[in-house]
């Protein structure tokens, strides 16, 4: 999140979380209760209303530390045998297959969609017919927060038998609970931001209930470790962000949408390729475009002569990762293609006006001058 600017400088982000006194009530409380983590009254209060947002069941929602806490603990409750193959999208951001790894599973790396940037349940098919690869579960990925194919992956599911999580970690503003568990992030950087957090969301609170104990040590009640697990609980300073910062997700989510809509005429001229209903039927925090004719670290540094700072989110296709270089995969020519071509634009709730226009004028000069 770090950016040196200049005054003349249009940064890519600029996260804004709930000010001091919309969080003070919350702090308050933390200072009546003297409560300060181990599920308290604002994280247990905190989980009864995220799931009253997205449509879960009571007990429909565990908060975490972290996505990647969320991530992990699901596959771990799963009880897979160790070192399974676990498919996830070709491209994405590391802490999908950080999650798989920390679960004790190996990422299989399957090619996204080259349109809807995804891991479609056609091509994780795809692979299982071919028989090369023994996938015991799925962990698709919501790109940049983009809905995904929810009745697909529960076809898929029926079919194969096989569990399907979902990284829905940008998803907020489009997840809703359902019988497929997913983890939404609650980063500075996500459109509901609360600093650090995450939930995991699901219908089934029977896997939820085994959740719990997993991000705590493996306690249920007594402190007696019952399994293998870790600290991934959210400390009541976190939830009391999170509150603060869902109180206010109708005036957050429509100050999203007016900043999309900003760019949206300005990126109708260039015809650049955006996310399928973005700013319109569901809002992110991030405003990807894809450069199908150019080089997105060419125009990276054009725009950065021009004082517009921008970001390849997802600059590598995961086998590109030192970390991961060594992950079976089947192919990865959709992903390492987006991860060239595929740019972030300067993109923030208060962004004026000025701003919108001076990055687009911008990126027509270098769109110009720039050759694939």
């Amino acid at each position: 999140m770090d950016q040196t600017t200049t005054r003349d400088t249009v940064p890519v982000m600029r996260p804004l979380l709930p000010p001091l006194p919309a969080i003070a009530p919350y702090l308050t409380e933390i200072d009546r209760t003297r409560w300060y983590s181990n599920h308290g009254p604002l994280v247990q209060q905190l989980e009864r209303r995220m799931a009253a947002a997205l449509d879960a069941p009571p007990g429909g929602v565990v908060s975490v530390g972290n996505g990647t806490a969320g991530l992990a603990a699901a596959l771990i409750a799963l009880d897979l045998p160790k070192g399974s193959l676990i498919a996830v999208p070709s491209w994405t951001f590391c802490a999908t297959a950080h999650a798989v790894a920390l679960a004790g599973h190996v990422p299989y790396l399957v090619d996204v969609d080259p349109d809807t940037w995804t891991l479609t349940p056609a091509r994780v098919s795809a692979v299982l017919n071919d028989g090369h690869a023994r996938i015991t579960a799925v962990m698709p990925v919501s790109p940049f927060g983009a809905p995904l194919d929810v009745d697909g992956w529960r076809a898929f599911r029926a079919e194969t038998g096989l569990a399907v999580i979902v990284d829905a970690a940008a998803g907020f503003d489009t997840w809703t609970a359902c019988d497929i568990p997913a983890v939404v992030s609650l980063h500075a950087t996500k459109a509901l931001g609360a600093g650090e957090g995450g939930l995991v969301v699901a219908t089934d609170t029977a896997l939820l209930d085994r959740i719990r104990p997993i991000v705590n040590f493996g306690f249920s009640g007594l402190a007696v470790a019952q399994a293998h697990a870790f600290n991934g609980k959210l400390s009541e300073y976190g939830a009391a962000v999170a509150l603060a910062a869902l109180d206010a997700w109708p005036d957050t989510r429509a100050s999203w949408r007016d900043a999309a809509a900003l760019y949206a005429p300005l990126l109708a001229r260039n015809d650049l390729v955006t996310q399928a209903g973005f700013g319109q039927r569901w809002v992110g925090s991030v405003l990807v475009v894809r450069l199908p004719d150019h080089d997105a670290r060419a125009v990276e540094a054009g725009l950065g002569t021009h004082g517009i700072l921008t970001r390849r989110w997802w600059p590598l296709a995961l086998h590109e990762h030192p970390a991961f270089a060594a992950c079976p995969w089947d192919s990865t020519e959709h992903g390492g293609r987006l991860a060239r071509q595929c740019l972030g634009l300067p993109f923030f709730r208060d962004i004026a006006p000025h701003q919108a226009r001076t990055v687009m004028d911008a990126l027509d000069r270098v769109l110009a001058a720039v050759t694939a």
